[in-house]
């Protein structure tokens, strides 16, 4: 009963926590249409209205809200132009057309927010990271020890820095831990879980290109256990996350090469063309996000170190680590093969894991700190039992040597 109490008491503590923190980013940072995906987040909400596709897209090119870019693109040569390119527009459109979930919430917040509306959406997914990340952490983890963990995710500079933009990130972040949950539960619980469960992945293929990273887990539960069960999770895991792909096409291919060939369409979009250009983005990768790190060591110690202590403290996460540990590796995965300095963005998409490591070393910590006070309590004996016999015989001698 205690628990379900601490349990309650954390979820409204961590909402109310992230929603003071919304209200003032909202209340004091600047509006940033600074990125292009912005536009075609924008163009959608626009679709969504009853606007074409083309008209859609010529608005929120020609709009207030993209003047900045548009004022840098008529910088550069006109064959590296990006939004003031319509063929560039009309290309890269493709790679947005399955995202409609954060569109759909920006449309309805339209009437009171108008373009914005997309701010406050992804302000609102910052809030449901909360309750979400809890809720993956609490399965392993006593609540007190999920609620301090999920506190601190949602003070990072990184997670605040990405919340206030006008994109699907945050809302990819915080479905990714719910789906992350639903199949872990699922795994031990059996199938009135499975419903679940796919409903997040349905829900996440059409949010981000991030089902790959749940599904991996799924694949990788299945190939340790090879049981009913898991196989269940997998199989609709897979079923759920197909029909975004199949529905609106773009294939990882095709966006493969398009990011390596610098978000400029490629001249031969294969996947010889994408290998033969992978090394050298993924060192130009490699290189850029080290060097962010030097530079935001907060961000450095709790991402990168969480998911170092996630492969180092694996033992407290009990069962169905396949499925955590397929998870984070699909993690990795999704960024090599869509190799993209963004600082750090699109690293969001470890954030889970990175904070299933941060609590399992604290659930270590805990572990150790009984041995601890167990070596120096025969100390403190030793000291009080030298104490005593100093009081039972002073110094100066015995009865007997006074007698004498």
């Amino acid at each position: 009963m205690r628990s379900a109490h601490g349990d309650v008491a954390a979820v409204f503590g961590l909402i109310i926590l992230a929603s003071v923190i919304a209200v003032h980013a909202w209340n004091t940072t600047p509006r940033h249409w600074s990125d292009p995906d912005s536009l075609f987040y924008r163009a959608a909400v626009l679709r969504i209205e009853g606007t074409s596709k083309a008209a859609a897209l010529a608005e929120a090119v020609h709009s207030d809200i993209a003047r900045t870019q548009r004022e840098y693109d008529s910088s550069k040569a006109p064959a590296d132009r990006r939004i003031t390119n319509p063929a560039w527009v009309d290309y890269s459109s493709r790679f947005y057309e399955r995202r409609w979930l954060v569109p759909l919430v920006g449309a309805a917040l339209d009437p009171l927010f108008g373009a914005n509306g997309l701010i406050v959406a992804s302000l609102i997914a910052y809030v449901l990271l909360g309750p979400f990340l809890f809720l993956l952490l609490r399965l392993r983890f006593r609540w007190q020890i999920a609620a301090a963990v999920t506190a601190i995710v949602l003070v990072l500079p990184l997670i605040r820095l990405w919340s206030t933009r006008p994109m699907t990130d945050m809302w990819g972040l915080a479905l990714e831990c719910l789906a992350l949950a639903a199949g872990l539960i699922a795994l031990e619980r059996g199938r009135r879980w499975i419903a679940l469960w796919s409903l997040v992945v349905l829900t996440l293929s059409f949010t981000r290109d991030t089902t790959l990273v749940v599904v991996a887990g799924g694949l990788t539960a299945f190939l340790f256990q090879r049981d009913r069960r898991s196989a269940a999770v997998l199989v609709t895991g897979l079923a759920a996350a197909l029909p975004a792909p199949l529905i609106f096409g773009s294939s990882l291919r095709e966006a493969a090469a398009y990011t390596v060939n610098d978000f400029y369409p490629p001249p031969n979009p294969s996947w010889s063309f994408v290998f033969s250009h992978l090394p050298v983005a993924i060192r130009s990768l490699v290189h850029h996000d080290l060097a962010y790190l030097q530079t935001h060591l907060v961000n450095a110690v709790a991402i990168v170190g969480g998911f170092a202590a996630l492969l180092a403290c694996r033992r407290v996460l009990q069962t169905r680590t396949a499925f955590v540990f397929g998870a984070a590796a699909g993690s990795l995965v999704s960024l090599l093969l869509l190799p993209n300095y963004s600082e750090f963005r699109l690293e969001l998409v470890v954030v889970p894991f990175s904070a299933l490591g941060l609590a399992a070393a604290v659930a270590v910590a805990e572990e150790h700190r009984p041995l601890f006070r167990a070596r120096s309590r025969p100390a403190r004996g030793a000291a009080s039992e030298a104490r005593s016999r100093r009081r039972l015989h002073p110094v100066g001698g015995s009865d007997s040597h006074r007698s004498r």
